[in-house]
This record gives C-alpha cells, sequence and structure tokens, in this order.
C-alpha cells in the first residue's frame, strides 16, 4: 500500500483520462486500507463524494497479466559485498544465470 500511495502522490494528472485513473487508484487504495482503518476509509470514501458505504463496495480484483515481471535485477554479492547489478529476463536457467553472473566482473572459479 506505501508502494501505490508513493506512485499516487508522485503523480500529476494533465487530461481528463490521467484524473480518472488518478481518481481510481485512490479509490483502489482507500478499498484496500479499510479493513486496517474503517473509520478513515469511510470519511475519506465519502469525501471524495462516494456512496454507500466504502464496505459495500466490491474487493479490488487482481491481475495476474499485470503484475507479471518481464525482467528481474540480478544482484552479485562477492562475501556479503555487492558487487554488480543486472536485469536479466524472467525464468532464465540457473546456469546461464551463473554464466552472465561470471561474466559481469570478468570473475572465474
Amino acid at each position: 500500500m506505501m508502494e501505490l500511495m508513493n506512485e499516487i502522490t508522485s503523480f500529476e494528472p494533465g487530461s481528463e483520462e490521467e484524473k480518472a485513473v488518478f481518481r481510481f487508484a485512490i479509490e483502489q487504495l482507500l478499498l484496500l486500507l479499510s479493513p486496517f482503518s474503517p473509520h478513515i476509509a469511510e470519511e475519506l470514501w465519502e469525501a471524495i463524494g462516494n456512496k454507500p458505504s466504502i464496505f459495500e463496495q466490491p474487493w479490488p480484483v487482481w491481475d495476474e497479466d499485470a503484475a507479471k515481471e518481464e525482467q528481474i535485477e540480478l544482484v552479485i554479492q562477492v562475501n556479503g559485498k555487492l558487487r554488480s547489478k543486472s536485469m536479466i529476463p524472467v525464468g532464465m536457467s540457473d546456469d546461464e544465470v551463473k554464466k552472465i553472473a561470471l561474466a559481469i566482473r570478468g570473475f572465474r572459479r
């Protein structure tokens, strides 16, 4: 929820479409917040002009495809010290990852 909040606060909507996205993000955040802080979530829900109660709204739906990562960050450490970082495709085999890690800094076995 904090990551979503950070993205929302840094977002500056310009067009009507961006304003609709901004409102959607705020509403989803309030829905996620409502079980933890029901009173303030309800107050904020009403303050942005929504009726009926936030507790009569459906829970946000999870979209597996939207959450898929295409790349991950490979962090290379030697003796607990950060040596390098590299973006690699998801699903790469362990052998391929090892080759990349060893080639990044010219490490040898």
